[in-house]
């Protein structure tokens, strides 16, 4: 079947009417048969197309001026597509037959797009007294628009406004924060709120070497450790692994200033008959510093 189309036409409307993200164009078919058009009154949406096909044994050649449709003359078996670019009620006649019956095309406006936001976060996992960018854009492009930045901490049962951002050129806005635990993120604007985002935090850990076969580990967070296990490891060349040397429970608990104000210090001091030179290492687990942060190493020598 030979498929005929005024591209020229096709793409002006299509340029016109360029539906909204989120909203979806569709094509209607109309028969064109030897009494009728079947069916002879349609509904659209602007932006849809209707596409005709001469099913019948004679030529046919549709016209609306409203609308700014001509096709050319379809013969038997050709197709004529048109897309409606423009809300209206519209008739649609066959210049080659004046007393052909007329179709009746009925555009209503099209939807509006509901308006998204989204998110991201340029890292899952941050060291504690790092920074954390957040980024997104609205998906109306509109600049100048409030956005409450919320965030869920660990052990905590809601969500809070952890600062505001506004948006740009483009529906575009970036953040950077802080984040002292693991936390769920969230935008929101009104009742258009973002897709969540987790991020984990990770404790600094410091292991020290004391003196001769004595060493400390120390954990920097927002929350106490104490009671929390680490293991210590050294590196063995010849197997080019880590082996376990002890566990050693954090028991000792103490605030600093840094790297963030109101930072509990966890720590511990033990003993290890080591010789000197051994790459020596701590390592907070993941199931260690559970719940509310992700596993933290650090190293040193023996």
């Amino acid at each position: 079947m030979k498929r005929l189309l005024l591209a020229a036409t096709v793409v002006a409307a299509l340029m016109t009417i360029a539906p909204a993200s989120g909203v979806v164009a569709k094509t209607v078919t109309v028969s064109i048969t030897h009494t009728a058009f079947v069916p002879r009154n349609v509904t659209l949406e602007a932006g849809d197309t209707l596409t005709w096909t001469n099913n019948d044994n004679v030529n046919h050649q549709l016209v609306s001026q409203a609308a700014g449709l001509a096709s050319p003359i379809l013969k038997p078996g050709d197709t004529y597509s048109f897309v409606f670019a423009k809300a209206g009620k519209y008739t649609v006649s066959d210049t080659l037959d004046t007393k052909f019956q007329k179709a009746a095309v009925t555009v209503k406006a099209a939807a509006p797009s509901r308006v998204t936001l989204s998110l991201n976060a340029n890292a899952s996992v941050v060291r504690y007294g790092g920074s954390l960018t957040l980024g997104g854009a609205l998906s109306s492009a509109r600049a100048g628009v409030r956005l409450d930045v919320l965030a869920q901490e660990c052990g905590s049962g809601s969500a809070k406004r952890v600062t505001t951002v506004t948006t740009v050129n483009g529906g575009a806005f970036s953040v950077t924060t802080q984040p002292t635990k693991t936390l769920v993120y969230s935008v929101r604007t009104g009742k258009t709120e973002s897709s969540k985002v987790t991020v984990r935090v990770r404790p600094q850990v410091v292991l020290s070497k004391i003196k001769a076969r004595k060493f400390r580990v120390r954990a920097y967070a927002a929350d106490s450790l104490v009671g929390h296990s680490v293991v210590f490891q050294r590196y063995v060349a010849a197997r080019k692994r880590w082996s376990t040397v002890k566990r050693v429970v954090l028991a000792v608990r103490a605030t600093s200033v840094a790297p963030l104000q109101g930072t509990v210090v966890s720590s511990v001091s033990f003993g290890a008959r080591l010789k000197r030179g051994y790459r020596v290492r701590a390592v907070l687990t993941d199931a260690a510093a559970a719940p509310c942060y992700a596993a933290a190493s650090a190293s040193t020598r023996s």
